[in-house]
Protein backbone atom coordinates (compact mmCIF):
# COMPACT_ATOMS: atom_id res chain seq x y z
CA UNK A 1 0.00 0.00 0.00
CA UNK A 2 1.51 3.31 -1.33
CA UNK A 3 1.86 5.87 1.96
CA UNK A 4 0.32 9.01 1.87
CA UNK A 5 1.70 12.25 2.56
CA UNK A 6 -0.45 15.64 3.71
CA UNK A 7 0.43 18.99 4.96
CA UNK A 8 0.22 18.96 9.12
CA UNK A 9 -2.88 20.63 10.11
CA UNK A 10 -0.78 23.13 12.00
CA UNK A 11 0.80 24.82 7.96
CA UNK A 12 -0.89 27.05 6.22
CA UNK A 13 0.96 27.15 2.43
CA UNK A 14 0.16 30.14 -0.30
CA UNK A 15 2.09 30.72 -3.30
CA UNK A 16 3.34 34.40 -3.94
CA UNK A 17 5.66 35.79 -6.90
CA UNK A 18 6.77 32.15 -7.63
CA UNK A 19 7.63 31.50 -3.88
CA UNK A 20 5.60 29.04 -1.69
CA UNK A 21 5.28 30.78 1.80
CA UNK A 22 4.48 28.38 4.86
CA UNK A 23 2.34 30.06 8.11
CA UNK A 24 3.13 27.80 10.77
CA UNK A 25 0.80 28.45 13.87
CA UNK A 26 2.26 26.75 16.40
CA UNK A 27 5.47 28.27 15.99
CA UNK A 28 4.08 31.51 15.06
CA UNK A 29 6.26 32.11 12.12
CA UNK A 30 6.56 32.26 8.28
CA UNK A 31 8.91 29.35 6.77
CA UNK A 32 10.32 30.41 2.93
CA UNK A 33 10.56 26.94 1.10
CA UNK A 34 13.27 26.17 -1.08
CA UNK A 35 13.30 25.11 -4.33
CA UNK A 36 13.36 21.12 -3.49
CA UNK A 37 10.71 21.58 -0.69
CA UNK A 38 8.47 23.63 -3.17
CA UNK A 39 8.31 20.99 -5.62
CA UNK A 40 7.71 18.26 -2.90
CA UNK A 41 4.61 20.22 -1.32
CA UNK A 42 3.36 21.51 -4.85
CA UNK A 43 2.79 17.55 -5.40
CA UNK A 44 1.26 17.05 -2.74
CA UNK A 45 -1.09 20.37 -3.13
CA UNK A 46 -1.76 18.66 -6.68
CA UNK A 47 -2.47 15.47 -5.46
CA UNK A 48 0.68 13.92 -6.75
CA UNK A 49 3.10 11.48 -4.82
CA UNK A 50 6.29 13.42 -3.81
CA UNK A 51 9.80 11.54 -4.74
CA UNK A 52 11.34 10.07 -2.00
CA UNK A 53 14.47 11.44 -0.93
CA UNK A 54 16.05 13.60 1.60
CA UNK A 55 13.55 16.66 1.07
CA UNK A 56 10.73 14.49 1.78
CA UNK A 57 12.73 12.59 4.98
CA UNK A 58 12.81 16.30 5.89
CA UNK A 59 9.84 18.08 5.96
CA UNK A 60 8.40 15.10 7.67
CA UNK A 61 11.11 15.61 10.28
CA UNK A 62 10.20 19.74 10.65
CA UNK A 63 6.19 17.79 11.12
CA UNK A 64 5.84 19.97 7.95
CA UNK A 65 4.33 17.01 6.62
CA UNK A 66 2.19 13.90 7.82
CA UNK A 67 1.74 10.79 7.05
CA UNK A 68 -1.46 10.54 9.70
CA UNK A 69 -4.16 11.89 8.17
CA UNK A 70 -5.85 13.10 11.56
CA UNK A 71 -2.97 15.35 12.14
CA UNK A 72 -3.61 17.10 8.70
CA UNK A 73 -7.43 17.16 9.34
CA UNK A 74 -8.43 20.80 11.42
CA UNK A 75 -11.95 20.62 13.38
CA UNK A 76 -12.06 24.55 14.40
CA UNK A 77 -12.61 26.61 11.20
CA UNK A 78 -9.63 27.18 10.40
CA UNK A 79 -8.98 26.92 5.95
CA UNK A 80 -6.44 27.11 3.70
CA UNK A 81 -7.25 29.50 0.26
CA UNK A 82 -5.67 26.76 -1.48
CA UNK A 83 -7.83 23.82 -0.51
CA UNK A 84 -11.24 26.14 -0.61
CA UNK A 85 -12.30 28.74 -2.49
CA UNK A 86 -11.58 32.24 -1.53
CA UNK A 87 -13.63 35.08 -3.50
CA UNK A 88 -11.43 38.61 -3.34
CA UNK A 89 -12.86 41.36 -1.93
CA UNK A 90 -14.71 43.86 -4.24
CA UNK A 91 -16.15 45.99 -1.92
CA UNK A 92 -15.19 48.98 1.18
CA UNK A 93 -17.46 48.63 3.68
CA UNK A 94 -15.75 50.77 6.28
CA UNK A 95 -16.53 54.43 5.28
CA UNK A 96 -16.64 57.12 7.77
CA UNK A 97 -20.52 58.77 7.84
CA UNK A 98 -21.25 62.06 6.97
CA UNK A 99 -24.29 62.40 9.68
CA UNK A 100 -22.78 64.48 12.40
CA UNK A 101 -25.58 64.39 14.56
CA UNK A 102 -26.46 60.66 14.44
CA UNK A 103 -26.67 59.96 18.33
CA UNK A 104 -24.44 56.99 19.26
CA UNK A 105 -25.75 54.24 21.47
CA UNK A 106 -23.35 54.15 25.01
CA UNK A 107 -24.26 50.34 25.39
CA UNK A 108 -22.15 50.03 21.89
CA UNK A 109 -18.91 52.15 23.84
CA UNK A 110 -19.52 49.45 26.63
CA UNK A 111 -19.16 46.78 23.55
CA UNK A 112 -16.00 48.38 22.12
CA UNK A 113 -14.55 48.12 25.64
CA UNK A 114 -15.36 45.00 26.51
CA UNK A 115 -13.78 43.90 22.85
CA UNK A 116 -10.35 45.79 23.49
CA UNK A 117 -10.23 44.38 27.01
CA UNK A 118 -10.82 40.71 25.44
CA UNK A 119 -8.37 41.29 22.85
CA UNK A 120 -5.71 42.64 24.81
CA UNK A 121 -6.09 39.64 27.24
CA UNK A 122 -6.19 37.08 24.10
CA UNK A 123 -3.24 38.56 22.76
CA UNK A 124 -1.13 38.93 25.57
CA UNK A 125 -2.08 35.25 27.26
CA UNK A 126 -2.97 32.94 24.43
CA UNK A 127 -0.60 31.38 21.95
CA UNK A 128 -1.25 32.25 18.59
CA UNK A 129 -2.86 28.65 17.86
CA UNK A 130 -4.97 28.94 20.93
CA UNK A 131 -6.22 32.21 19.88
CA UNK A 132 -7.37 31.35 16.74
CA UNK A 133 -9.21 27.99 18.06
CA UNK A 134 -10.73 30.14 20.28
CA UNK A 135 -12.24 32.65 17.18
CA UNK A 136 -12.98 29.37 14.74
CA UNK A 137 -14.56 27.60 17.38
CA UNK A 138 -16.83 30.53 18.44
CA UNK A 139 -17.91 31.38 14.71
CA UNK A 140 -18.42 27.38 14.20
CA UNK A 141 -21.29 27.37 16.99
CA UNK A 142 -23.09 30.49 15.81
CA UNK A 143 -25.66 29.36 14.21
CA UNK A 144 -26.35 33.00 13.19
CA UNK A 145 -25.18 33.74 9.14
CA UNK A 146 -24.07 37.98 8.85
CA UNK A 147 -26.13 38.64 5.74
CA UNK A 148 -29.32 37.18 7.49
CA UNK A 149 -29.45 38.72 10.38
CA UNK A 150 -27.87 42.06 10.04
CA UNK A 151 -29.16 44.69 7.22
CA UNK A 152 -26.14 46.03 5.06
CA UNK A 153 -26.80 49.88 6.74
CA UNK A 154 -26.55 48.17 10.21
CA UNK A 155 -23.72 46.61 9.00
CA UNK A 156 -21.80 49.71 7.92
CA UNK A 157 -23.08 51.94 11.18
CA UNK A 158 -21.54 49.66 13.26
CA UNK A 159 -18.06 49.73 10.91
CA UNK A 160 -18.63 53.23 11.55
CA UNK A 161 -18.76 53.73 15.07
CA UNK A 162 -15.75 51.38 15.29
CA UNK A 163 -13.24 53.10 13.20
CA UNK A 164 -14.70 56.32 15.03
CA UNK A 165 -14.26 55.00 18.48
CA UNK A 166 -11.37 52.35 18.32
CA UNK A 167 -9.02 55.30 18.76
CA UNK A 168 -9.86 55.37 22.59
CA UNK A 169 -8.78 52.23 22.97
CA UNK A 170 -5.83 51.44 20.45
CA UNK A 171 -3.83 52.64 17.89
CA UNK A 172 -4.92 51.09 14.50
CA UNK A 173 -1.52 51.93 12.93
CA UNK A 174 0.58 49.09 11.52
CA UNK A 175 -1.27 47.01 14.29
CA UNK A 176 -3.62 44.44 11.59
CA UNK A 177 -3.74 41.84 13.94
CA UNK A 178 -4.77 43.57 16.59
CA UNK A 179 -7.33 45.61 15.29
CA UNK A 180 -8.84 42.44 12.93
CA UNK A 181 -9.03 40.67 16.38
CA UNK A 182 -10.96 43.75 18.10
CA UNK A 183 -13.26 43.97 14.70
CA UNK A 184 -14.32 40.11 15.01
CA UNK A 185 -14.71 40.56 18.99
CA UNK A 186 -17.01 43.51 19.01
CA UNK A 187 -19.22 42.28 15.73
CA UNK A 188 -19.24 39.15 17.48
CA UNK A 189 -21.34 40.25 20.13
CA UNK A 190 -23.87 41.49 17.77
CA UNK A 191 -23.86 38.39 16.41
CA UNK A 192 -21.91 38.94 12.84
CA UNK A 193 -19.25 36.86 12.21
CA UNK A 194 -17.32 37.66 8.98
CA UNK A 195 -14.54 36.10 7.91
CA UNK A 196 -10.75 36.87 9.27
CA UNK A 197 -8.31 36.38 6.36
CA UNK A 198 -3.96 36.29 6.89
CA UNK A 199 -2.35 37.03 3.61
CA UNK A 200 1.69 37.77 2.64
CA UNK A 201 3.42 39.12 -0.29
CA UNK A 202 6.97 39.09 -0.93
CA UNK A 203 9.42 41.77 -2.50
CA UNK A 204 10.09 42.25 0.39
CA UNK A 205 8.66 39.93 2.66
CA UNK A 206 5.12 40.84 4.29
CA UNK A 207 2.22 39.35 6.40
CA UNK A 208 -1.11 41.04 6.68
CA UNK A 209 -4.89 40.36 8.30
CA UNK A 210 -8.15 41.64 7.29
CA UNK A 211 -11.63 40.86 8.17
CA UNK A 212 -14.20 40.57 4.79
CA UNK A 213 -17.32 39.03 4.75
CA UNK A 214 -18.20 37.09 0.90
CA UNK A 215 -16.31 40.25 -0.77
CA UNK A 216 -16.88 43.04 1.54
CA UNK A 217 -13.96 44.23 3.11
CA UNK A 218 -14.87 45.58 6.41
CA UNK A 219 -10.92 47.06 7.88
CA UNK A 220 -8.61 47.79 5.17
CA UNK A 221 -8.63 49.24 1.31
CA UNK A 222 -8.87 47.40 -1.77
CA UNK A 223 -5.75 48.66 -3.28
CA UNK A 224 -3.91 47.57 -0.03
CA UNK A 225 -5.12 43.80 0.38
CA UNK A 226 -4.81 43.45 -3.86
CA UNK A 227 -1.18 43.09 -3.07
CA UNK A 228 -1.59 40.28 -0.93
CA UNK A 229 -2.15 36.21 -1.68
CA UNK A 230 -4.14 34.89 1.26
CA UNK A 231 -2.52 31.94 3.41
CA UNK A 232 -4.89 31.37 6.20
CA UNK A 233 -9.00 32.11 6.34
CA UNK A 234 -10.86 31.70 9.56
Amino acid sequence: MTEEFHIAGHIFPALTDQHLVLLDIHADSYILAGPDEKKVLENIIKNTAPQPGKTLTGLLEQNILTTDLDCALRTDGLRSPLSVEYLPAQNERMRYSLDQQRTEKPVNILKLLWASAQTLVMRRFLPFDKMLAVVGKRKQKSRHDTEENSSSQEIEDLLDFFRRYRVLFYTPKDHCLFDSLCLINFLALFNIFPDWVFAVRMGPFEAHCWVQNKQDLYNDTLAHCGNFAPILLL
